[in-house]
């Protein structure tokens, strides 16, 4: 399942060799110090938050008539200690993403604004270990439909220097599988996700620098019945302080 949903999501990406070599594109890296929250529906007592870093690594270009096409990859792993004052075992959580995306960029004097669609990849892993040292994973794996847009603002621009001030807001959802260690049975559900980012972003001629809130939220339904027996559903959210480096050809 993973495997096929990589190479859907790689797609949409495909079609951005030709429009790069139309005019210049940005590649970026970053990363963000913050908080992963879990909290799981019904008597669960899974409810709980842990410290988390994030790294993502983006690569996006558009041509001049405004049509574009990029990649970005965010990957996230909290500490080890999520759960471990509720239920008394210690579970690391990791997420990541790929979005693969197509898009059109509106551009004017001091404002633009991409628009992206594509499929967005995600995978949940939730890591648990229990007292006698033994180790159980629950593996969450979406893929669906991602819509994003960026609404971007020069606030200077001096010569080579530029400061702009911008936003990121992005809404979609998918189907969702979901594996356990020692259990046999594929459990489906879907998935909807929400994004924003707020910040600034600084350029002096080719390289940019940018520092900006960033939150990421997922919401589970509860899985179709398997044998009687559900997956309850449950909401997750990033929140932290992203730094980003990038370079603009």
């Amino acid at each position: 399942m993973q495997k096929l949903a990589l190479l859907l999501a790689l797609i949409p990406a495909s079609l951005a060799t030709p429009i790069l070599a139309q005019e210049r594109f940005r590649a970026s890296f970053g990363i963000a110090g913050g908080s992963f929250e879990f909290d799981e529906s019904g008597a669960s007592p899974r409810r709980d938050d842990a410290g988390a870093g994030l790294a993502r690594i983006e690569v996006e270009g558009f041509a001049r008539r405004g049509f574009g096409a990029g990649i970005r990859l965010e990957a996230l792993r909290s500490d080890d200690d999520l759960f471990q004052g509720v239920t008394g075992s210690r579970v690391q959580a990791t997420q990541s993403h790929l979005f693969a995306h197509v898009g059109y960029q509106i551009r004017e004097h001091r404002f633009r604004m991409p628009m992206r669609f594509g499929v967005r990849v995600e995978n949940l892993n939730l890591d648990e270990e229990f007292s006698n040292f033994t180790y159980a994973q629950t593996d969450y794996t979406s893929i669906g439909p991602y819509f994003e847009i960026e609404p971007e603002v020069t606030l200077v621009h001096r010569g080579r220097l530029r400061l702009a001030a911008f936003g990121r807001f992005g809404i979609g959802g998918g189907g969702t599988v979901i594996e356990i260690d020692g259990d046999a049975r594929e459990w489906d559900s879907s998935t909807a996700w929400a994004g924003i980012e707020v910040g600034l972003r600084l350029r002096y001629g080719r390289v940019e620098f940018q520092a900006n809130y960033i939150g990421r939220w997922t919401s589970m339904d509860r899985s179709d019945p398997e044998g009687g027996a559900v997956i309850p559903a449950y909401d997750a959210g990033y929140d932290g302080l992203f730094f980003g480096f990038g370079i603009v050809f």
